[in-house]
């Protein structure tokens, strides 16, 4: 076979790799919908890391969602293996992997990407997705947040990913010198049959994490902020930006922005197989997610003008947006808690 491309779904998840990566290979599969919505709820600020993601365990300081998803078959091999077995060639692993309907993800410096701003400027060891490859034109099909953060599809040549991957500095490679490899599973295991509905019990649970910012009891996470008072946190960042005692970094608005478009997506998905059935919860909701798209817009706007009065407003329009979020879940939870109480009550 002289080139294969992998499929790839559309989506709009793109603050950070390990979630656009997921996304690109469950995103348009409707199957996925039910574990989808029920996980990426609850949100993280590492203090250490300044910088929010999305968590579902209780008891870990750093939980990728990727790596809990039922749907795909996930392996890994150590960079020593593929030194041995493929002469230390991540081109030819990676074509090996496709050729066997796997994703490729891990860590390379983009100092050698053409692609990447960081191309012949800086070293940038960060996460590398490649789900294609043309031995033609001796070209990769690849994904990553390649320009100044934003994360793009684009391709790149043999010999770049070679250098990238042999030069990734091995002490910040967070996959511990090693490649992943993944596949969609059309069938799931059956160990994860319980994962693939929709489940309302851990919604709420998870719910109530989030409004009332449920600090896990492991002392690794004592650092960290959990919840809406992660926008506390922004809000302070806000003010040390404003002070120039921070540098910009549009990701902390931006996963908010995202994380509203996944709640009003629930809220709907809700709303149509009948957990909710107050239509204006999601009208509610969309005004919500608007205030977020704004406050990128604004962070956006300063990025170019410098005009610190946007600050202010994005950290107001925040803070308020926090508030009705906070009161439009606290209604998603009473609602769906009444529902499964009720549902109980008949069974008995």
């Amino acid at each position: 076979m002289t080139a294969k491309r992998l499929p790839l779904s559309d989506h709009d998840y793109v603050t950070y790799p390990n979630v656009a990566h997921l996304f690109s290979v469950i995103g348009n599969r409707e199957e996925t919908m039910p574990w989808v919505y029920t996980n990426f709820i609850q949100l993280v600020y590492f203090e250490s890391l300044r910088k929010i993601d999305y968590t579902n365990k209780t008891d870990s300081f750093f939980d990728p969602l990727l790596f809990d998803c039922p749907w795909l078959n996930i392996q890994f091999t150590h960079r020593d293996t593929i030194s041995q077995a493929w002469n230390g060639s991540i081109v030819q692993f990676a074509i090996d992997s496709i050729d066997r309907g796997n994703y490729i993800y891990f860590v390379a410096d983009q100092y050698y990407i053409r692609a990447s701003a960081a191309y012949g400027n800086h070293t940038h060891n960060h996460d590398m997705f490649i789900y294609g490859y043309d031995k033609t034109t001796k070209k990769l099909n690849i994904a990553d947040n390649l320009k100044y953060g934003k994360y793009i599809r684009t391709t790149c040549g043999f010999d770049e990913m070679e250098m990238a991957y042999a030069h990734a500095d091995p002490d910040r490679d967070w996959f511990d010198s090693r490649v992943m490899s993944f596949a969609f599973k059309p069938k799931t295991y059956f160990q994860y049959e319980r994962y693939l509905v929709f489940d309302s019990v851990s919604v709420v649970h998870s719910l109530n994490r989030y409004i009332h910012s449920m600090k896990p009891a492991s002392y690794m996470c004592l650092e960290n902020t959990y919840g809406i008072a992660v926008y506390e946190r922004v809000h302070e960042y806000l003010l040390a930006l404003k002070q120039e005692r921070e540098v910009i970094d549009i990701r902390l608005l931006h996963i908010l922005y995202e994380h509203k478009k996944m709640m009003r997506r629930r809220i709907r998905y809700m709303l149509q197989h009948g957990y909710l059935a107050d239509e204006n919860l999601e009208a509610s909701y969309a005004n919500v997610e608007k205030e977020h798209e704004i406050c990128v817009g604004l962070m956006l706007k300063f990025m170019i003008t410098g005009d610190d009065k946007l600050l202010d407003r994005i950290s107001g329009a925040l803070m308020e947006a926090a508030v009705i979020e906070k009161e439009l879940l606290g209604r998603v939870i009473a609602t769906v808690s009444h529902r499964q109480v009720f549902y109980k009550g008949r069974a008995d």
